[in-house]
């Protein structure tokens, strides 16, 4: 701990702040500009990157930035009576003009309704626009009132000179971050090929959406791949059990729904015929009432289907609506968006196991204030997900916070040790980069541009796009640095372990 005197200057009188700080940084450390910890404002990336843009597009768009930066920034102190973190200027008209500006900044959507380009009504002109305004907005033009994790404890203190108010102020402040050498992190990078029987499965998995079903002879015993429709019931220790009864039960046998005893017990079971048999329930089976135990199950057929796949042809490639109606055109379309499959789940494995190993080779504490805010968050969260399921009282339900305290603690330092690659290494997303994953994952839809402006219509999704694009370009930094192993793995694989 140490103290430092701060002197700050609000209208004629002079107050003398005596700052205690609890962490590794200096207060006046934190920048003014972009509201982060470790520079000052006169060194900000942000401010000297942008100053030339932000003015330029201030000029041609008055009414996207008013009053945005504008205001002279003058010195700040701590105020108890405000929010956390909050400051104010030495005009307290400039500071008010400027909060309600960015409130109505905040709840207003940026769309291409209402954010005019100077240039020409070009649609790919509004979405450059559009994202450019997000950024100004994102980088520009937030203060640290903003900031959720500046809760000061002030205490006034005696011995202030006449005209002076002298006062204590202890708060959290971002710890200071440490990472190992990156070049000597070992990570394993999973490398995936979609082949031509990947490809073929996907094509049956079509056909058989499109089966047609008839009727079997009334002599005709159940084989695999006929429609069945059974009634049955088991029972353990001569008691029934929750899901253990059904009448009218349709399933295909041998696609793997029931489980093999129970279809291979109906295999070669004729109309009408009943048949009791037993079978034994895994120990990891999803229903943990009755896993673990063997039940006796009486099963009656009621109707018997033969299926029908549909020919690969010009008509069915029509039917799944491949805007070219052809073979080739169905097989490059299915090829297309397995590639795209593979390489978001490629994507998402490889960057989760770079973090991973860069998180743990990262020393830093952890702010208490920052974790127990992730915590409520996700219980939060919690409460929303049990209201929707249809249970009472859900805002009510004891929920212990230890629960989610390992995610939340993982998750604010990755959050902190991913900001502080960010911040070192200018890895923040452009313009140009956020632009062109929402167009990558617009494209797998019937209507793109639709898509596209569902994204830009609401900040919180351009947020989320824009966090997306930071933990890439992270993702692509630290795998350049770090001692790669390649494996590669089948499609099956990939898809098996996406569902783990």
């Amino acid at each position: 701990r140490r103290n430092e005197e701060l002197e700050a200057s609000v209208g004629d009188k002079n107050i003398s702040v005596n700052l205690v700080d609890n962490g590794s940084k200096k207060f006046n450390d934190t920048c003014l500009n972009c509201n982060k910890f470790g520079h000052k404002a006169a060194d900000c990336k942000f401010r000297r990157q942008n100053d030339t843009r932000f003015k330029t597009h201030l000029r041609n768009n008055p009414q996207d930035h008013d009053n945005k930066r504008t205001n002279k920034r003058g010195k700040y102190m701590i105020d108890k009576s405000r929010k956390r973190g909050q400051r104010f200027n030495q005009k307290r008209g400039d500071k008010n003009n400027r909060s309600q500006n960015n409130n109505e900044r905040s709840n207003k959507p940026m769309t291409a309704g209402n954010v005019n380009s100077t240039k020409d009504d070009d649609s790919n002109n509004d979405s450059d626009h559009i994202i450019e305004c997000y950024l100004c907005n994102q980088r520009n033009d937030h203060t640290s009132a903003e900031c959720p994790n500046c809760d000061a404890e002030i205490s006034e203190t005696e011995g202030a000179p006449e005209g002076q108010l002298s006062f204590d102020a202890i708060f959290e402040v971002y710890p200071e971050i440490t990472i190992s050498d990156i070049s000597e992190i070992k990570v394993e990078k999973l490398t995936c090929e979609v082949s031509d029987v990947s490809l073929q499965k996907t094509i049956d998995i079509l056909k058989a959406q499109k089966r047609t079903h008839t009727l079997r002879g009334l002599d005709a015993k159940a084989d695999k791949t006929d429609r069945v429709t059974v009634d049955f019931e088991g029972r353990i220790d001569g008691e029934t059990f929750e899901g253990g009864k059904a009448e009218d039960f349709q399933f295909v046998l041998g696609e793997g729904r029931m489980l093999k005893e129970f279809d291979d017990a109906v295999q070669g079971m004729k109309l009408g015929e009943s048949k009791t048999f037993p079978l034994a329930f895994p120990a990891d089976y999803h229903g943990r009432e009755v896993a673990g135990k063997t039940a006796d199950f009486m099963v009656t057929v009621k109707k018997i289907e033969a299926s029908h796949l549909p020919e690969l042809n010009d008509a069915f490639a029509k039917s799944l609506g491949v805007p070219e109606g052809t073979v080739e055109g169905l097989m490059a379309e299915v090829r297309r968006n397995l590639e795209l499959e593979v390489k978001t789940r490629l994507l998402k494995k490889n960057k989760n196991a770079a973090l991973d190993a860069l998180i743990d080779n990262a020393q830093l504490d952890l702010p208490r204030s920052i974790v127990q805010s992730e915590i409520d968050r996700q219980i939060e969260g919690a409460r929303a997900e049990l209201k929707q399921r249809g249970i009472k009282d859900a805002e009510k339900a004891p929920i212990p916070e230890d629960i989610f305290r390992p995610q939340a603690e993982r998750q604010v330092r990755m959050g902190l040790v991913i900001g502080e690659m960010v911040r070192s290494h200018s890895l923040h997303a452009t313009k140009d980069q956020i632009k062109a994953q929402i167009e990558e994952m617009a494209s797998s839809y019937e209507k793109p541009s639709e898509v596209a402006s569902w994204y830009y219509r609401d900040n919180r999704r351009m947020a989320e796009v824009e966090s997306w694009v930071i933990e890439n370009n992270v993702t692509d930094f630290i795998l350049a640095k770090m001692q790669v192993s390649e494996r590669a793995v089948s499609f099956d694989e990939l898809m098996e372990q996406q569902q783990q």
